[in-house]
């Protein structure tokens, strides 16, 4: 992939959109790291209230470019990604955002192997858009960037928040 993109010089990077979903806690407590603080020999130690994550959770489905976010959006309460909801509602948001800069033509996706991103529904969307798939090794979550990047990232800027 590297040589297809000359090492992210390739103006083709451009081309690419990636996306995945993941669950988001409405209380996530910080972990034991974010609480730390310094104290003296001697002040005494600050004391920790053992914290459990809330039940809640709400699930919600981003897809990215290199030139910025394109779509985030939540799904129901309660609700899965099924094939159906990701191909006619979802990925039609997201090209429709991409169309207001840009034609679809050349247009890669980059997914992980979910069985909703995997489904024939998902398939022929694709191909009657003109947007070609890149392929995404199984078990691999490290060439993904919403699992290695950035759902680490914006969780740990909410742990300790209510929302």
């Amino acid at each position: 992939m590297l040589e297809k993109f000359d090492g992210s010089k390739s103006k083709r990077v451009y081309d690419i959109i990636t996306g995945d979903e993941s669950w988001f806690c409405y209380y996530d407590p910080k972990t034991k790291r974010q609480s730390q603080v310094w104290v003296t020999s001697n002040d005494p130690h600050p004391t920790k209230v053992r914290r459990q994550r809330s039940v809640g959770k709400h699930m919600f489905a981003i897809f990215f470019m290199k030139s910025g976010f394109n779509t985030i959006i939540p799904l129901e309460n309660g609700k899965t990604v099924t094939a159906k909801w990701y191909a006619n509602e979802y990925l039609t948001q997201v090209l429709k955002q991409v169309e207001k800069h840009r034609r679809l033509n050349g247009l890669l996706i980059h997914h992980d192997n979910a069985p909703a991103h995997r489904a024939a529904l998902t398939m022929e969307y694709l191909v009657t858009q003109h947007v070609k798939l890149m392929g995404h090794p199984a078990y691999s979550p490290d060439l993904s960037p919403c699992d290695f990047w950035l759902f680490p990232k914006i969780k740990e800027q909410l742990r300790g928040k209510n929302f």
